[in-house]
């Protein structure tokens, strides 16, 4: 699936069950995927934190700890 697509796509995805999970990257603040991820009958994570993320499993770079690393 493409970014455009989003929500619309990735419920026409999960509800194909022609995929065994799903990983949506790129995730925002913002983003209307993850009510889709939530009603999905398939398990999922998420690439990136959403605004909320109650009930589903997300990770993302600790952006702040990676500068100095680097």
């Amino acid at each position: 699936m493409t970014e455009p697509d989003g929500a619309r796509a990735l419920r026409r995805l999960t509800d194909s069950r022609m995929v065994d999970g799903v990983v949506p990257m790129n995730v925002a603040w913002d983003d209307v995927r993850p009510p889709v991820l939530r009603a999905a009958p398939q398990p999922g994570a998420l690439v990136g934190l959403p605004g909320d993320c109650s009930g589903l499993d997300a990770f993302d770079l600790d952006f702040e700890e990676a500068a100095p690393a680097a």
